[in-house]
């Protein structure tokens, strides 16, 4: 998982494009919500944003982190980019919920 991508590239100060998905519905499990299956609804739902994290990710090779996240994370709109904290609970103090303004992912 992330924990252990993190720990073989010796921290947390990488780049990471992150896709939202909510809030799983209750009484399922976050981890179960995230890898299981899309329904037909869902599968329709997703769509534009894997075309959308596809062009991040061309962005991203192309024209850097900070000007794909400059230009997908709505968040970070006039907001400097600050380096990740390192007050986590995750291996190397890496804190895989850390949000946009972590400056080191873009989310789309």
């Amino acid at each position: 998982g992330l924990a252990d991508v993190m720990a073989r590239l010796g921290g947390c100060e990488v780049g990471r494009l992150r896709i939202g998905i909510g809030q799983p519905p209750e009484p399922i499990a976050a981890e179960d919500y995230v890898l299981g299956r899309f329904d037909a609804g869902e599968e329709a739902a997703i769509q534009p944003a894997i075309r959308t994290a596809a062009d991040a990710v061309e962005n991203w090779v192309f024209d850097g982190l900070v000007a794909v996240m400059d230009r997908y994370n709505a968040s970070n709109e006039n907001k400097p980019v600050e380096p990740a904290t390192n007050g986590s609970t995750e291996p190397n103090g890496c804190d895989r919920n850390q949000g946009p303004d972590d400056g080191t992912e873009a989310n789309v």
